[in-house]
Order: C-alpha cells, then structure tokens, then sequence
C-alpha cells in the first residue's frame, strides 16, 4: 500500500527569509566546514536535512547543526559520489547542509529531506531518486527526471524562478 506520504517537487527556490535569519541567530547551532577534496557527480542522502546547493567555488560544504551532539552528519566523497548520512531528526534540529555545486548528474534522497537551490545547477541532465518525505525546489539549466520507490506518491508543481540573494554567500 502506497504511504501516505506525498513528495513535493517544485522547479523554484522559495524559502521564508525570517527563517534563514533563525539559522544564524540561533545560539544553540554549531557550524563546522568539511573539505571537499574531489569532484562529484552522484550525492546520496541518507537520513534528515536541509540541503542548499549554492553556487560557490569553495572546496568545503558547511555544516549547521542544531544539537548537543556534535558531529552527527558524516561525509564521504570517493569516486564521485558523496554520501551524507544524517542521524533522524525532529522539530526543527534538521541540520542545514550548504553544498557548494554547479554540476550534478544524480541526486538520491532517503529519508525527510527538502533540498533547495541558491543558484542556477548547470546540469546537462539531473536524475533525482526520492525514497522519503521529500520536499524539492531545483532550478536546472537541463532536464530533471524524478522517480520514486514504489512507497511514495510523487507531487509536482512547477513555478517560476526565484532566488534569494542573501543565501549566496552563505557558505563562506
């Protein structure tokens, strides 16, 4: 029987300002840079997170974390393909995720994730898999293809461009 579930693809980014505002006035967060030491093409998610892929030429992605626990997202990066794996998280103790990208060719999603982009993705052709609760909001120069494991009711919406700009340099 198909959860009750639904992932909601939206091609935009639309994110509430006073929120992102909240990230970094929030005295509980722990921010921590991971060097990116090669390209990738592939990023598997397993777990909870906030993921924005910004446009940025830095070799880190940056880490907020919302918990005492500190280090409970793990990176790998190994033949092109990162996996982040993210303990389940509620009520807002999602960490945020800030990845610097421009090109990508495959996106897989396991778990509650919503994933926005701050800046165009150059991406030929981007394949998204989504095996959760998902809420995506890409804007792609080429195609995106979306599929889903049999689980999960895709949802879509298609929606005119917009970026915030204060997110940009948000990275750094």
């Amino acid at each position: 029987m198909i959860k009750l579930f639904f992932a909601s693809i939206v091609f935009a980014f639309l994110i509430n300002p006073a929120e992102a505002g909240k990230r970094d006035t929030d005295p509980t967060l722990k921010t921590r840079t991971v060097k990116i030491s090669k390209k990738f093409h592939k990023i598997i998610l397993n777990g909870d997170a906030d993921i924005v892929f910004v446009k940025d030429n830095s070799t880190e992605l940056t880490i907020k974390e919302r918990t005492a626990i500190e280090n409970t997202v793990k990176i790998q990066n190994e033949a092109g393909v990162m996996t982040i794996e993210s303990a389940d998280f509620y009520r807002g103790k999602k960490p945020l995720i800030l990845i610097p990208v421009s090109e990508l060719e495959f996106l897989e999603l396991n778990g509650n994730v919503s994933v926005t982009t701050a800046a165009l993705l150059q991406s030929k052709e981007l394949r998204v898999f989504i095996n959760g609760d998902c809420n995506i909001r890409i804007a792609s120069s080429g195609k995106i293809f979306v599929d889903s494991s049999p689980d999960y009711h895709l949802k879509f919406k298609k929606q005119p461009t917009r970026f915030l700009p204060a997110l940009k340099n948000q990275s750094k």
